[in-house]
């Protein structure tokens, strides 16, 4: 594997696109917004390409590429690069939420017939995608980011009949300047003394840094709750970060961020529950799931393993369902900001 390749895409995901050093030209402009609504994000494209909705959404530099990219001919391959953005629906593929993306991405292989050369994971709000780089059934050479998000297996990339390496900074841009639909601005930041980390969070909000637990108060009033210790209920949003061995939950050092989840959810008390899909968080792989606790409050809960057999829990808290859904989006954006110290 071209180490230097998989090392320029993760810097490029882990630092906000506009603070990007000049380390490369892009290959084509990123001045454009397109927002897939469905799936719930929306990506830079270049504004004077041209595009088509056919099964799919297709871009291209001009109609004879767009043409030769849509059409049912193995035969016309488009001269330019281009961009393909599927949204499948997980019952297609037999799957949902609970279906491992390592099974996705070998289903989506063995049916498109792609010759993987290099395979890595990176963050893409908060997810965690599978990057693919490699030669299609066409001849041509691809990068391709593969996630789950809202019920669909999302298929994102790049074709072109150069090598897709050359493109490793333009894409890397691309995918870097993802995000989701509607999020609120993220202009408070801290940086954990405890947890070494830094994360983003809406301006106005109260932060504490403990060595307990990272908490994020939408109210001041919810911060002096918590901090008094008296077990009340908080009224308003809340994002709190922790960590504990594993072996607090009488689990192995080995155990999977899915147990982990299970004791999680058991110890909540979550009724009502769905899964999120897969996450990933400083480079942790890890799983999603929402639902009501006990005390009527709806949690979106993201759980990641690290190397030191510790869990890391990321909680979403809402008064009720709707709040969730509504804070959703910024909730994974929130999660995207977490970089190390």
């Amino acid at each position: 594997m071209r180490k230097w390749f998989v090392l320029l895409l993760i810097a490029l995901l882990i630092i906000p696109a506009a603070s990007f050093a000049r380390q490369d030209e892009l290959l084509f402009p990123l001045d454009g917004t397109f927002t897939e609504m469905d799936a719930g994000f929306t990506f830079p494209y270049p504004s004077e390409w041209v595009w088509e909705a056919n099964n799919g959404v297709y871009f291209a530099e001009n109609d004879d590429d767009l043409a030769a990219t849509v059409d049912d001919d193995p035969e016309t391959v488009a001269e330019g690069p281009t961009l393909h953005l599927l949204a499948v629906p997980l019952e297609q593929l037999d799957a949902d939420e609970d279906t491992a993306l390592d099974d996705l991405v070998t289903t989506v292989v063995e049916i498109t017939g792609w010759e993987v050369s290099e395979q890595f994971d990176l963050a893409i709000t908060g997810r965690r995608s599978t990057t693919l780089v490699g030669v299609g059934s066409d001849g041509r050479g691809y990068l391709n980011n593969l996630w789950t998000q809202n019920g669909y297996l999302i298929i994102f990339g790049l074709a072109t009949v150069d090598d897709p390496v050359d493109y490793a900074y333009t894409w890397g841009n691309l995918i870097g300047g993802i995000t989701t639909v509607e999020p609120e601005t993220l202009n408070g930041s801290l940086e954990s003394d405890y947890f070494n980390i830094g994360i983003s969070y809406p301006r106005g909000w109260e932060a504490i840094d403990d060595p307990s637990l990272v908490g994020l108060f939408e109210q001041e009033s919810d911060l002096e709750i918590v901090a008094s210790g008296s077990g009340d209920i908080i009224e308003g949003l809340s994002v709190t970060i922790l960590t504990q061995p594993l072996t607090d939950l009488g689990l192995d050092g080995d155990a999977s961020p899915a147990l982990v989840g299970a004791q999680l959810e058991e110890a909540f008390g979550l009724s009502r529950m769905q899964m999120e899909g897969e996450f990933l968080v400083k480079e942790n792989r890890g799983v999603g799931f929402s639902g009501r606790a006990e005390n009527g409050r709806q949690l979106f809960i993201v759980v990641t393993v690290n190397a030191d057999a510790a869990f890391e829990m990321y909680a979403l808290s809402t008064p009720d369902r709707d709040a969730l859904d509504a804070f959703k989006p910024t909730f994974l954006m929130m999660l995207h900001s977490i970089t190390p110290l």
